[in-house]
């Protein structure tokens, strides 16, 4: 959706996007007055906000064993 938004702003309602131009009106509309950087650093931030709040991702790795403690191999200094 970034991908798509960024289509648009950039090269108009006639880019080739992934969804309907009508996901993106409301957005573009609050985005239209912004400089290429401000725009780019505004959808970063959504981006990586969305991301995080939405990830289902699940770690294969086992639970730490030693809470907050260091594990026993890791030199403090």
């Amino acid at each position: 959706r970034a991908y798509d938004r960024a289509a648009v702003m950039f090269r108009g309602v006639d880019a080739d996007i992934n969804f309907i131009l009508s996901d993106y009106e409301e957005d573009l509309k609050q985005m239209r007055g912004l400089s290429k950087e401000e725009f780019i650093q505004r959808l970063r931030r959504q981006t990586n906000g969305n991301s995080r709040r939405s990830s289902t991702y699940r770690s294969a790795l086992p639970p730490h064993k030693y809470g907050q403690e260091d594990p026993p191999f890791v030199a403090k200094t």
